[in-house]
């Protein structure tokens, strides 16, 4: 009988065990889907000089070697999905210098839901090698 109850036992415990790895799996499920309908960018607007609003560039590749750093920013990945279709080489500004870099992004909409246009921004300081 004390085999039983063992058996019994173990088994009782091996359905817990499943029943939470199930619980488990539907929040993480639940917890993705949440994440993924989130935008790429989660700092709000700020008003600026003049009342424009600027956005943070929060997301971005940085890459550096002795020579060179690399400073890439994937729009539709970065920013928000469709954001490439409002950049041009006219809305583009990129300031140097010595140890710092700004990237300005003009008339870019807030996000992929809200029209409003922003100046989007990424400022990097300090760097360690002077910016030519």
């Amino acid at each position: 009988e004390g085999e039983e109850d063992e058996a019994r036992r173990k088994r009782r415990m091996a359905e817990l065990e499943k029943e939470r790895q199930k619980r488990l799996s539907q929040e993480e499920e639940a917890r993705l889907k949440v994440l993924a309908e989130l935008e790429r960018s989660q700092m709000p607007a700020v008003c600026g000089e003049g009342g424009l609003l600027q956005k943070t560039i929060e997301h971005y590749t940085f890459a550096d070697s002795e020579d060179v750093a690399t400073i890439a920013i994937e729009l539709d990945k970065d920013l928000f999905e469709g954001a490439g279709q409002f950049i041009s080489e006219q809305s583009v500004e990129v300031s140097a210098k010595d140890t710092e870099v700004t990237i300005l992004l003009h008339g870019v909409p807030t996000s992929k839901t809200v029209p409003t246009l922003a100046e989007w921004r990424l400022h990097i300081s300090p760097l360690f090698h002077s910016v030519e």
